[in-house]
């Protein structure tokens, strides 16, 4: 395996991360600043706001999450590779892990549906943000392999705040059809940033390096002089040997490096749409 390889690509998708969580944060302190202002300009609480505000430091705590588990919690550079490109996770605390912070994720989604629901689209009547919140202690109580299959369900409600942008705009000209047009493409930019950090993506499109694996040692396996094409791991007391471990580190850089500049991209022009009037 080329170290010097994954180290860089370590140390990028590190800086890109902290990048995109000191943002986040930036943006949750300079919302709360802005309902407070605008609070006392309406003589009434700014809910709208306040949700923006929320949303922004819960994601900003669940790439904080994701930061450990992806880049700290691995104990070596094979372990970390791997689960960068492979259609499923393995190791029980990175499970354990990607179960807490999705379900702290959609605890900040439903906050913000909350906000969407009060000021920009009523007549869902809280339903949906009450549905989104259900799922939050249900993606940690459950197994990883339900919990896995469950998340997909109430990753449907930022879709349905696309729509509801989207439907508003339609309906109103001028800056607020331009600051819906802002949101939406902020959204699906984030999204696009989620799916290529995703193993969903990688088993869906079936883009994973490591989808079966074989058992052995290079003790024993006639291909074990080929060290460099070869890489042995021990997990959970079973030993493993991957295929092509070079090219393996090529295909992290889209977890690691893409998907943040995605993920800050989609966030700095919905943040642009919401931090404008928006009624």
């Amino acid at each position: 395996m080329v170290v010097l390889l994954s180290d860089f690509i370590w140390l990028s998708g590190v800086i890109l991360f902290i990048a995109f969580i000191s943002i986040l944060i930036l943006f949750s302190i300079y919302f709360i600043k802005k309902a407070r202002k605008t609070s006392l300009e309406m003589e009434r609480r700014d809910i709208y706001g306040y949700c923006i505000a929320l949303f922004y430091l819960i994601i900003g705590i669940t790439y904080f999450i994701r930061l450990y588990f992806m880049f700290y919690l691995p104990p070596d550079q094979i372990l970390f590779v791997f689960n960068l490109v492979s259609t499923a996770r393995l190791d029980p605390g990175i499970r354990l892990f990607w179960q807490i912070h999705m379900s702290i994720a959609f605890l900040g989604i439903s906050i913000l549906m909350i906000g969407v629901e009060t000021q920009v689209y009523t007549k869902f009547h809280y339903i949906i943000s009450a549905i989104t919140l259900i799922f939050t202690p249900i993606l940690v109580l459950v197994p990883y392999d339900l919990s896995h299959a469950l998340y997909l369900l109430p990753m449907g409600t930022p879709i349905v705040i696309i729509i509801i942008y989207i439907y508003v705009g339609f309906q109103n000209p001028g800056s607020i059809r331009k600051n819906s047009s802002a949101i939406v493409i902020g959204w699906l930019i984030f999204i696009l940033g989620i799916f290529l950090n995703s193993t969903t993506m990688r088993n869906t499109f079936n883009l994973g390096t490591f989808t079966t694996f074989k058992f052995g040692n290079f003790s024993t396996d006639p291909y074990g002089t080929m060290a460099i094409l070869y890489s042995q791991f021990e997990l959970n007391g079973v030993i493993f040997y991957v295929f092509n471990i070079l090219n393996s580190e090529y295909t992290a850089i889209v977890p690691v490096i893409l998907a943040p500049i995605s993920l800050i991209t989609g966030f700095l022009i919905q943040a642009a749409g919401y931090s404008r009037k928006f009624d």
